[in-house]
């Protein structure tokens, strides 16, 4: 159970080094760069140690989960040449999809009649269920599952994310390493991330330079010790979170500007449902308005992560039914995420990382619609699909 914990411990020094960086800038780093940081540095300290806590609180919350399994009377059997070509045909879709629409990339406002029915049936949610129950065979059939690594890749980078070369990282620690527990091992999985940080600081500090240069932007070569913490701030939801905290009445105003109620309740349907039986899609969620607080004119597409404390206490200063009814359905859902994920387990606790990945995601992004309706709901179409083409089955289980 070692690899959890440096799941969280890595969150955790990213976030530190976030940190240090607030204290130390007039400016936030990131994404609110052109922005002066006008608050007391008492103000984001009390916020980094909520955070911290919150860290604290779903490990907690994990390890609960991990205390027991949910039964079923029917289980799940994987037929392995199946699941890879489904694997590879879906990617294969999806990433042409994307190329060709625009679709589902940061940023972008690009629409398409087939978007709910494409995002039903997405692979990249699934690829790290995918991933994880398919990893202890795969000198059996490792060609084609590579080939599936590289276009989860293409589609992923083709989307604007680069985050999934973490998560990836983590689930290959979790395969590898976490029912071992020496000292070895330990100290290895310890210094791994931290040198995966060093080597991508080292890098970043290279293409801070290309990346500016192409932006008609030039500016000095910066050092690989700036090159890490750039880095950190760009993984680190710290920074948007703190200037959420400095623009809070900014927000709780543009939020309640037009007048619709339940809006978080209400963006969880909105990939789901078509427009001709959900026509007022065009509003904004707080992931949304909080970059709207900075910059006026900023499609709503766009969202942003500031963390689930400080998502719950805005939601709360707008309305306080609101940020109990918000609460009520992420409960729901988390339980639900961890009844799946044992149903699709083929060995007891083999997909309990991913509840960890889950719980995270919540707590670093704080919306229902980009955390389960962008994320984890494909899962349950996909598993559908799955069926159908006989890359799963279900057999009784004998008790």
């Amino acid at each position: 159970m070692i690899i959890p914990y440096i799941y969280i411990y890595f969150t955790f020094f990213i976030m530190t080094i976030s940190f240090v960086s607030l204290l130390n800038s007039n400016n936030f780093p990131g994404e609110l760069s052109p922005f002066s940081i006008n608050l007391f540095n008492i103000e984001i300290t009390y916020w980094y140690l909520i955070n911290v806590i919150s860290l604290i609180f779903i490990l907690l919350i994990y390890k609960y989960f991990s205390t027991f399994r949910f039964g079923f009377k029917y289980k799940v059997n994987i037929k392995y040449s199946n699941m890879n070509f489904l694997m590879l045909i879906m990617l294969i879709i999806n990433l042409l999809f994307v190329i060709k629409t625009g679709v589902g990339v940061v940023g972008s406002s690009a629409t398409s009649s087939l978007t709910p029915i494409v995002l039903l049936f997405k692979p990249d949610t699934f690829f790290y269920v995918y991933f994880l129950l398919l990893r202890p065979k795969i000198n059996s059939f490792k060609m084609i599952f590579i080939i599936n690594i590289i276009l989860f890749s293409a589609l992923k980078l083709s989307q604007g994310w680069s985050g999934f070369v973490f998560a990836l990282f983590f689930l290959e620690l979790f395969y590898r390493f976490n029912n071992r527990s020496s000292l070895k091992n330990i100290l290895y999985i310890m210094i791994a991330p931290l040198l995966i940080l060093l080597l991508g600081g080292a890098l970043y500090s290279k293409v801070y330079v290309i990346k500016n240069e192409i932006r008609n932007t030039p500016v000095d070569e910066i050092s690989i010790s700036d090159g890490v913490e750039h880095l950190a701030n760009r993984l680190s939801y710290l920074p948007i979170a703190i200037g959420a905290v400095q623009n809070k009445s900014k927000i709780v105003s543009l939020y309640k500007s037009d007048s619709q109620d339940f809006k978080e309740f209400k963006s969880i349907f909105r990939p789901l449902v078509p427009s001709f039986l959900f026509s007022n899609k065009d509003f904004r969620t707080l992931n949304n308005v909080a970059m709207q607080s900075y910059y006026p004119t900023i499609s709503k597409g766009t969202s942003s992560n500031f963390g689930l404390p400080l998502y719950v206490y805005i939601l709360y200063c707008i309305s306080p039914m609101e940020s109990l009814f918000y609460l009520g359905v992420a409960v729901i859902f988390i339980y639900f995420t961890k009844i799946f994920f044992d149903f699709v387990s083929i060995t007891p606790g083999q997909l309990d990382f991913l509840v960890l990945m889950a719980l995270f995601n919540l707590m670093s992004i704080g919306s229902l619609e980009v955390v389960f309706s962008y994320g984890f709901f494909s899962n349950l179409t996909f598993l559908v699909i799955a069926i159908f083409f006989g890359a799963f089955k279900l057999s009784k289980r004998i008790i």
